[in-house]
């Protein structure tokens, strides 16, 4: 019971060993063995995990099971080892990495898993985790539903075909990339997706992908208050954040309707020297409670149909160049916050409803804001320090901004800029706690 490890340097089978096999291999029996099994690869065509014309039968029961070996093939034209585990199984390289790029689809074929009445493949473990090292890892296998989580890591991480989890986490690590081309879905875990590559690498979101922890599994909607939002963080290093046409939803499972919705969950999203956030297709939508951007040296454009009610957005450059510029348009209405750091060369606020400013400071040498259909005043009273305003305000508030120092000019970036203040209705409050200047009506 406290569990087995194998150094093997051929095939299992009859002629090598059958690894764990207790008077009965019907899973049902509740037997738990947690199982070690390493193999010396010695590349491609080296040893590996396979089987003679004997089989075998690897059994952990609802105990754990670890694979170690660079080389995880099968030998041609023999019975696939079977394994039959419902604990976590964990998928590891030896060395520094597997000798070819590992294919889940290609695993699935050349070894046989839980061959027993009422379990589906590799759908009957508790958790898995895929540990690539220097090679590409690629979730390409149809039908992958895990209870637990999903964890897999190696030098550029590709989602192929749809992933969901029961509620677990789902942590995909690219050393260099980590490519979404198919959805992800977790009903309420969260979602991390981590590039750490160089500038022609990042996080790659395809168009039409849903990257989904909103909570609405068939459990979690037989909750009268629905499933709460995992949160969902993409974090693409040097190479940024692309969005395409990609959907984030980490809203709150709507319950069977007798009660309210599930809390919502929250998305952070950064990127090191130089990576840019870039959301700048307007069919990416974004539905989640608070959204949080930060990149150094980089851009950031959100402009897609989004729905959040609270937003922070940092981006610093240096003097010598043009960027560090942060859009934010909101497609949406509704009532939407600043609830921390607001901080960019060029920042941009084009947002349909009331605007507010919660918590944290806007840093900015120019702040351009189109706000319509507000009801009440836009009031930007932080510890600010914004040296250019330009401003546009109309339905029945005012706008009230207090700042370190302030110039009223023109601000925006191309040709989408907007000069002086404007105001419909409400009354315009200007505080500059050192100077306040007037260059345009």
């Amino acid at each position: 019971n406290d569990g087995l490890l194998l150094l093997n340097h051929g095939t299992l089978g009859t002629a090598a060993s059958v690894a764990y096999a207790p008077d009965s291999l019907d899973l049902s029996s509740g037997q738990d063995r947690d199982v070690i099994l390493t193999l010396a690869g010695q590349g491609s065509s080296g040893a590996a995990i396979g089987s003679d014309a004997n089989g075998s039968v690897i059994y952990a029961g609802t105990g754990d099971l670890t694979l170690v070996s660079d080389s995880l093939t099968a030998t041609a034209g023999q019975p696939n080892p079977d394994f039959r585990v419902t604990g976590d199984l964990v998928i590891s390289r030896r060395s520094s990495g597997f000798d070819v790029p590992y294919s889940l689809d290609d695993f699935i074929t050349r070894f046989t898993f839980n061959q027993t009445a009422g379990i589906t493949g590799l759908n009957g473990v508790s958790s898995l985790t895929i540990i690539g090292g220097t090679a590409d890892v690629d979730l390409d296998a149809t039908g992958l539903v895990i209870p637990g989580s999903i964890r897999a890591s190696g030098d550029v991480v590709t989602v192929s075909e749809l992933v969901t989890t029961g509620g677990g986490a789902i942590e995909l690590t690219g050393s260099s990339q980590v490519n979404v081309n198919a959805d992800l879905v977790s009903a309420g875990g969260a979602i991390t997706l981590t590039a750490q590559g160089g500038v022609d690498d990042g996080v790659t979101l395809a168009n039409g992908v849903t990257i989904d922890s909103s909570g609405t599994d068939a459990a979690a909607s037989s909750n009268a208050n629905g499933g709460a939002g995992g949160l969902v963080t993409i974090n693409g290093g040097a190479g940024g954040v692309l969005f395409n046409t990609a959907t984030v939803d980490a809203r709150g499972g709507v319950g069977d309707g007798t009660g309210s919705s599930g809390s919502t969950g929250n998305l952070v999203v950064t990127a090191s020297a130089g990576g840019d956030i870039d959301q700048s297709n307007t069919s990416s939508s974004l539905r989640v409670n608070s959204a949080s951007f930060s990149t150094l040296e980089g851009d950031i454009a959100i402009v897609g149909n989004n729905t959040l009610t609270a937003l922070s957005a940092r981006s610093t450059a240096s003097v010598a160049d043009d960027r560090g510029n942060v859009i934010f348009r909101n497609a949406n209405t509704g009532d939407l916050s600043f609830n921390g750091v607001l901080q960019g060369r060029t920042v941009v606020v084009q947002h349909s409803g009331n605007l507010t400013q919660t918590s944290g400071s806007i840093t900015a040498q120019n702040l351009q804001l189109v706000v319509s259909d507000t009801t009440s005043d836009v009031t930007l009273t932080g510890s600010n320090a914004i040296d250019n305003l330009a401003a546009s305000i109309t339905g029945s508030g005012g706008l009230s901004i207090s700042s370190s120092s302030v110039t009223v000019g023109t601000a925006g970036i191309n040709e989408s800029t907007t000069t002086g203040v404007t105001v419909e209705n409400g009354a315009v409050t200007l505080s500059g706690l050192s100077t306040l200047q007037i260059n345009a009506p």
